[in-house]
């Protein structure tokens, strides 16, 4: 049964487009090949071209390439510090990083970390000591420690 207009009561029929249609179009728009690709509008003749041709046309020269950088290679071997299994440089990495280790530099470079590891002990060492004399002649004056000459005095540093 086919389709009725509901106020004419006409049928309705779908057509394809005539060959006098086609013709029209083609005139008025050019042929209508369609092309794929990427393209860019050209700033001089206001068109799209492709790509690789606005690039030879316009495009930037080729930067120069850095360096070539070597990726070292080495067998896996298990960590002193951790016992892990380490395959390559980011493993590596990793596991200096949470074990606290560094890449042995040389006796004069060790030497300078090892004098700069012992002030930042020194340094941690006197900030606990201040706080605690601080604390303990507090604690003195408000009266929460008595002082009897015949007590032996102890200390203890540290944590």
């Amino acid at each position: 049964m086919a389709t009725r207009n509901a106020i004419t009561g006409d049928e309705i029929k779908t057509s394809t487009n005539s060959e006098a249609y086609k013709a029209g179009i083609e005139r008025i728009f050019g042929e209508t090949k369609v092309q794929r690709g990427r393209f860019k509008q050209d700033r001089e003749t206001g068109e799209f071209i492709p790509v690789w041709q606005w690039n030879q046309k316009y495009g930037e020269p080729e930067k120069p390439r850095g360096p070539m950088v070597s990726i070292k290679n080495f067998d896996a071997f298990e960590s002193p510090a951790t016992g892990r299994i380490i395959r390559n440089e980011r493993e590596l990495r990793e596991d200096m990083r949470v074990s606290g280790c560094r890449t042995y530099e040389g006796k004069e470079q060790e030497m300078r970390e090892a004098n700069r590891y012992l002030q930042e002990q020194d340094r941690k060492m006197e900030k606990i000591v201040e706080e605690s004399v601080e604390k303990t002649a507090y604690d003195i004056e408000h009266g929460y420690h008595e002082i009897s000459g015949n007590k032996d005095l102890t200390f203890t540093f540290g944590e």
